[in-house]
């Protein structure tokens, strides 16, 4: 009889437990912070970062172009689109960049637009023009006309001159003031002829302490950092004093390539230099005397690159 009646006991408390008789009871939870969680869930997705897919392709009877750039960031953040100076492809054959579509809103090339809400993707439209684009002197032309007038380079940096715009896809120089367009496109870069004097040292001697009456050597190293290759390069050395005499009238003639230098480094890999000159400063020149020189390079197109220095006598 004490068995069963512990049976029954057993059972009704699993029973009362089942039904959560002797469960803690749940913490209330203000209506407030309950009716504000899901605007803090839905506030946070939309910031989520959203995904901007630019469609660059572009075809034709004798072409097909394809490419694809995403930009992923959160909606209603600014991002710059595209512009014409950012080139995929061949201008001459599709143009430059006109625009960009979703279908609905059209947005100019180059435009500041806000991050979508959602995943969008724009599609580029081209149209025929010529680009002239210099980031140096912040220079960026474009005409979508048959016949344009080209801009002027400033003349700023004494070690650079400027030869033309060039095109690079259909290896165009252009030099004159104005540009007849014959293909879908071009896009012209300035080019420059450029040289560098990278060192003028007198052997032997301090420059503020230059002997009287005593046969001195002049060495000078300098570097093309131009876009073209220099041909026929020559040197002269001249002094406004008319009681120096130089012995040496003109160095070897050279050729640069771009990048080229005309110096060369010795057996110890000391930097040396193949071109130097030889003077000589009369004795009757007063101590103390400084005398002005300088040092030109020419090129075959009659291109000049100068340096003044000045000498002391001792």
């Amino acid at each position: 009889m004490r068995i069963l009646q512990r049976s029954f006991l057993f059972a009704f408390v699993l029973t009362i437990g089942t039904f959560g008789l002797f469960a803690a009871p749940l913490s209330e939870q203000p209506v407030e912070q309950v009716q504000e969680t899901p605007a803090v869930i839905v506030e946070s997705s939309r910031r989520s970062p959203v995904t901007l897919t630019l469609d660059f392709t572009a075809e034709g009877e004798t072409y097909r172009y394809s490419y694809t750039q995403q930009i992923i960031q959160a909606p209603g953040t600014p991002v710059r689109l595209p512009s014409r100076s950012q080139i995929r492809f061949n201008p001459g054959q599709i143009g430059f960049l006109a625009s960009w579509s979703d279908g609905k809103n059209t947005y100019e090339a180059g435009e500041t637009i806000t991050m979508p809400d959602k995943d969008t993707s724009l599609t580029a439209t081209y149209e025929e023009g010529v680009l002239f684009y210099d980031p140096i002197h912040e220079i960026e032309y474009y005409s979508s006309d048959r016949v344009v007038t080209v801009p002027s380079v400033p003349d700023d940096d004494e070690d650079r001159v400027f030869v033309g715009w060039y095109d690079r896809q259909s290896d165009t120089l252009l030099t004159e003031d104005t540009y007849e367009r014959t293909t879908s496109g071009a896009c012209f870069r300035p080019v420059y002829k450029s040289l560098v004097f990278t060192r003028i040292a007198l052997h032997s001697y301090n420059s503020n302490a230059v002997p009287r009456n005593t046969a001195l050597s002049l060495s000078f190293a300098y570097r093309n950092r131009g876009d073209f290759v220099m041909n026929d390069i020559t040197a002269s050395l001249e002094c406004d004093h008319g009681l120096v005499r130089i012995l040496d009238p003109q160095p070897q003639r050279r050729t640069l390539r771009p990048n080229e230098s005309n110096h060369h480094r010795d057996f110890f890999g000391r930097r040396t230099s193949e071109d130097s000159f030889t003077f000589v400063i009369d004795g009757s020149v007063p101590s103390g005397s400084e005398l002005p020189f300088t040092l030109t390079v020419t090129d075959e197109d009659g291109v000049s690159f100068s340096k003044t220095f000045t000498l002391i006598v001792q």
